[in-house]
């Protein structure tokens, strides 16, 4: 992992352990009326009902708003309303349609520091805000009302609407999507102000208590979240006005609230007397429990170590303490509330338990950083606990930035300083710089290892570190230089002709994250620019329409001048196309180069086509990596590999293409129309999406491969794969079966059959009669227990669950309807394993944290379940039900153990036993003919190649080495992309074994093009044979070699010369075979590109 995308995920982890901690938090002091308690009062007296809006006069009464019902229009009664008083303003409410919207919550606020303020670090630290009366300042300030059956209110703000920033009027319904209106200073408000909502449902809040049973006369707190962002900076002023939109709600008798329909990301919270419920962060919830549970009320003393005294303003942040979902991963921090310092105590902070949590934890912030951490192990029980924090203020330290090259201050700079604290959390700093590059930098602690990041405009951003801090108050300064960006120009020549028209591609020599390559046209002067560029290595390939070429030009920046290329000339490939059964030439071929990988080719700016005798001429340069691709009506699109030229040209001869198998798509609908349906092709080639018409016949699509791939879109844009398995022929029809008005709905429980909420991704594999598989992902959003899709063609559904929040995934498969509507109910979570975990000589281990991983959904990166050994080594771990997932084990220290699969599971009597072998690694040394090989890409998996468990490069001296193993097998794979790979099963050892013996020594075969004509006894090419290739050195047969994708490209049969081209073999001897006549064989010694000639005998 790069460090920028560690600096992302550290960014990640900051902010998902920070942002909703003030939400479980309820201030003692008196709440003013609330928009919905008069409401909440009326519904606890009056028995639960549905409402829904419509014309009827209860439906808004039973929400305390005294209108004549919905869809009023704003028309003549409403006009002619009494004038509002001075300094009132007039709001007018509508939907879409023009209809009036009675019951609707107006408020306007201005906006202030409370609103807009950047002061804090992170746009998510809204507990900041709260702790310092945030919501009540607002509330205090704002002007509130409803709207009447015209869809009409008043309001007299009691502060100038465009004074200072301005201010924001929000305006917010169960049954509309909330809408807001900024006044600027310039932009005083006309009278009336109106607006426009878009009808959306808020969903539903249901408040729990800790028996399960629902509570009324509970407040629940809905409030709008910022946007995301990394830093404040990149929030605008309306993302900040989302601070100023939060309704509280009071339940009914049933437990349930109406909320307020909030676009984007939004905190729901509960609390009812000294109960409340833990925030939900939700995004569109449709229903959605609130579970209240007893509080802990922590207080503790503030010990300075270094005596310093705290700052002006200090607070303690309590966390409730989970164990990740990662093996290897501090502890989650679930953030319980808030409170001040005073007099070097602070607290009772309160906050609600869950049963999960395993310990406690409270942070001292000062300003906008964190000082110190303190923490307790043990489940926290309800009521008051002490925990004091030790901490001390930390030292400054001058920070100074300088240009590389010039040497010369860089002003106008930015460093963001991290460091982990105490608790296992990285804690972050910034500072500006001033024109002469310097900026001082406070608080920072001794003896930890700090990283920091410096980044300035037209320079690379740079890590530097990890540096100690001394505690002293003055130190020296830490220097900072950055690299400029570099720019690169490139010019081409082909002979003494500059040219004009080619273009560049260029990479780093060395992959990187987020330098991807780039593909540049010159411009009208004749040159290409790069201006960006971070100094280091780079690769170019340097090619021209008709073929000229410069491929695999190496430079290092930065350079002085423009980089002129001198081009290769066209290489010619010339041959003549004809069609395979009538050999009739085949006239307006269109013939291009391509070059890549059969899974990624990438079309070259290079194309000619064929004249009305099938010929065809085109200049195609180098030849690394190039195939000529064939496109003609009737034909499809086939490729040709290329053999080595002779005198400058490559003769390709006769080529038979083969007639494209078409068939056409038809959308077999149970009813409705074809409307908004539309298909497209993704095997053997991907296709544009096109629509139905109204019979339900689609475009034409290429079937040669005999198990293509058809992408379907819905008219609400869900996607969904149909993979014909039983082939289609030429001239026929390929059915996809959908549904328009069958609906499949899929209910998420838990084991006692209650509403379960899944956050994820759903996938839904069905087989329909005529054998289509048919897949369909369905993202999973907090807040729903249920979703509803399309229904499938099938009695059958495979599903996997692949979950965002810790929580247990789950697979497996279930019957449902073939006919009318399917309902698929998933309970529980998968199955559970048990495992033992001990040393060599039997004593328990603890802290073995396992992950089990799904297998068969190819979504084996996110865990189905999570748990950690306990001190007797014991575990219980949810798994997938059925057979194909494995275990993934990790010690304390990172150390990682052998997978272990669920065969292994199976033939073992429960608990597993797990033996936990001496610390061990893995040692080789690479080399390519003779020589060491820098650079190899290594990666090691479990011993049957299903999970991945970490990967490495080679260093300069070819060496690869993995850390952090236990004794035991695993499967490495080495590879370059210029040598045939290498995958071997591999036993970790431990140190002293390879003090002893060295490394374990490993050599790959490096590619050549090949071209070999193979001959009969009697000297006839072999044409249209197929030939089975094994390569001697590493044992490996090649059609094993295309089956693992490492030579996809080369073919196994003869053309019809008897030629077999090859764009890449390995090197070395190698025996062959004909399947079709086991008596001719032979072997022949590969050495290079030139062309062979192989004799097969008895």
């Amino acid at each position: 992992m790069g460090a920028s995308r560690v600096w992302l995920v550290s960014i990640a982890a900051l902010i998902a352990g920070l942002g909703l901690i003030w939400w479980s938090a309820r201030s003692d002091e008196p709440q003013g009326p609330t928009e919905t308690g008069r409401q909440g009062a009326a519904l606890a007296e009056a028995p639960p009902e549905v409402l829904e809006p419509g014309p009827s006069e209860d439906a808004p009464a039973a929400r305390g708003v005294p209108n004549p019902g919905f869809g009023a229009a704003l028309g003549p009664e409403a006009a002619a309303r009494a004038p509002a008083p001075a300094g009132a303003y007039e709001v007018r409410v509508r939907s879409t349609r023009g209809e009036a919207i009675p019951g609707a919550t107006v408020t306007w606020s201005p906006l202030t520091n409370d609103v807009t303020g950047r002061y804090v670090q992170w746009s998510d630290n809204e507990f900041l805000w709260r702790l310092e009366g945030r919501n009540r300042s607002i509330e205090a300030a704002w002007a509130r009302g409803e709207t009447d059956s015209g869809g009409v209110v008043s309001l007299a703000p009691a502060f100038d609407p465009t004074a200072g920033q301005g201010s924001v009027l929000w305006v917010s319904h169960p049954d509309f999507l909330a809408a807001p209106r900024r006044f600027e200073l310039t932009q005083p408000p006309l009278a009336p102000i109106e607006l426009v909502l878009e009808p959306h449902s808020g969903g539903r809040a249901r408040v729990l208590g800790p028996n399960g049973q629902p509570v009324a006369g509970a407040e629940v707190h809905q409030q709008a979240l910022l946007p995301l962002a990394a830093w404040p900076d990149l929030v605008d002023l309306d993302g900040y006005c989302r601070r100023a939109l939060f309704r509280r709600h009071v339940t009914d008798a049933s437990g349930e609230v109406l909320l307020h329909g909030i676009s984007g990301r939004q905190v729901l919270s509960a609390q009812h007397g000294k109960l409340s419920s833990l925030a939900v962060e939700v995004i569109d919830p449709e229903r959605i429990d609130l579970t209240l549970a007893p509080q802990v009320e922590v207080s503790g003393d503030l010990v300075s170590r270094d005596g310093s005294p705290l700052g002006e303003w200090a607070l303690v942040t309590v966390y409730g303490l989970r164990r990740a979902t990662e093996p290897g991963l501090p502890l989650q921090r679930v953030a319980l509330g808030s409170g001040p310092v005073s007099n070097a105590r602070y607290g009772p902070v309160m906050g609600p338990l869950s049963s999960d949590f395993v310990g406690l934890a409270a942070e001292l912030i000062q300003g906008e950083n964190a000082v110190a951490v303190a923490s307790r192990e043990g489940p926290p029980t309800p009521g008051p606990t002490t925990l004091d924090i030790e901490y001390e203020a930390g030292f400054p330290r001058w920070l100074q930035a300088f240009d590389a090259l010039s040497d010369q201050p860089l002003g106008d700079c930015k460093a963001w300083l991290s460091w982990w604290d105490p608790g296992d959390r990285v804690v972050e700093r910034w500072c500006s710089f001033n024109p002469d590059g310097v900026a001082l930098a406070s608080g920072l602690p001794a003896g930890r290892p700090v990283v920091i990041r410096c980044e300035a405009e037209g320079y690379q951003t740079a890590l530097f570190g990890p540096v100690f801090i001394e505690p002293i108050a003055t130190g020296e300064p830490i220097v900072l230089r950055l690299d400029p960006h570099s720019a690169l120009e490139v010019r081409a020549v082909l002979g003494d002709r500059p040219v004009s028209d080619f273009e560049v591609w260029l990479r780093p020599e060395v992959p990187q994250n987020f330098l991807l390559p780039r593909r540049v046209a010159s411009d009208s002067a004749g040159s290409v620019r790069f201006t960006d560029l971070p100094p280091g290595d780079y690769v170019l390939d340097v090619l021209t329409r008709d073929g000229a070429r410069r491929q695999g030009l190496k430079a290092t920046l930065p350079l002085e001048g423009p980089l002129s290329v001198e081009l290769e000339p066209a290489i010619e490939a010339t041959g003549t196309l004809i069609a395979y059964k009538t050999g009739e030439p085949i006239a307006d071929a269109r013939v291009f180069a391509r070059q890549g990988s059969s899974e990624d080719w990438v079309e070259l700016p290079i194309e000619t086509r064929s004249d009305s005798a099938g010929r065809f001429v085109l200049g195609i340069g180098g030849l690394k990596g190039v195939q000529l691709g064939v496109e003609a009506p009737g034909f499809g699109r086939q490729s040709l590999a290329l053999p080595a030229p002779q005198a400058g040209r490559v003769d390709l001869g006769t080529l038979r293409l083969q007639s494209m198998h078409a068939a056409g798509l038809v959308l077999a609908l149970d009813s409705g129309s074809t409307d908004g349906f539309a298909a497209r092709m993704i095997l053997p080639s991907v296709g544009e999406f096109a629509s139905f018409d109204p019979a339900g016949l689609g475009p034409s699509v290429d079937v040669s491969n005999g198990r293509p791939l058809v992408e379907l879109r819905y008219p609400d844009g869900q996607l969904e794969r149909h993979l014909f398995t039983r082939g289609v022929d030429a001239g026929g029809q390929l059915e996809l079966e959908a549904s328009s008005e069958r609906r499949l709905r899929v209910r998420f429980q838990d084991e006692a059959g209650n509403p379960r909420c899944v956050v994820g991704v759903l996938t839904l594999t069905a087989k329909s009669e005529a054998g289509v598989s048919i897949t369909r992902s369905i993202d999973l959003i907090p807040g729903r227990s249920e979703v509803r899709t399309f229904g499938l063609p099938a009695t059958q559904i495979d599903y996997s669950i692949t979950t965002q929040d810790g929580s247990p995934g789950l697979i497996g498969t279930r019957p449902v309807s073939r006919d009318g509507e399917q309902l698929l109910v998933l309970r529980g979570a998968g199955a559970q394993v048990e495992l033992l975990c001990v040393d060599l000589e039997g004593r328990p281990v603890p802290g073995v944290a396992a992950v089990s991983r799904d297998l068969r959904s190819r979504r084996e990166l996110a865990p189905v379940g999570t748990a950690t050994s306990d001190a007797e080594g014991r575990l219980k771990l949810t798994v997938p039900e059925g057979q194909g997932y494995g275990i993934h084990l990790t010690l304390l220290d990172g150390s990682r153990l052998p997978v272990i699969s669920d065969q292994d599971i199976a033939a073992s009597e429960p608990p597993y036993r797990v033996v936990v072998g001496e610390r061990a690694s893995l040692q080789i040394a690479t080399s390519s003919q003779g020589q060491p090989l820098p650079g190899v890409f290594a990666a090691i998996y479990s011993t049957d190649g299903k999970m991945w468990l970490a990967d490495t490069r080679g260093n300069d001296q070819g060496r690869v080495e993995f850390t952090s193993l236990t004794t035991g097998a695993y499967r490495i794979e080495l590879h370059t992309g210029k040598h045939l790979p290498i995958r071997a099963e591999l036993n970790a050892q431990p140190a002293d074994h390879w003090q002893r013996s060295g490394p374990l020594e490993l050599s790959l075969h490096p590619y050549t093009p090949a071209t070999l004509l193979f001959r009969d006894p009697s000297g006839q090419p072999l044409a249209s044979t197929a030939v089975d290739l094994e390569h001697q050195p590493s044992g490996l047969p090649i059609q094993t070699a295309i089956d693992r994708g490492w030579l996809d490209d080369c073919p196994t049969t003869t053309d019809n010369q008897g030629r077999l081209i090859a764009p890449r073999l390995p090197l070395g001897t190698y025996r062959f075979r004909l399947p079709a006549t086991p008596a001719l064989q032979g072997s022949f010694t590969l050495l290079g590109p030139d062309p062979l000639e192989i004799s097969a005998g008895p």
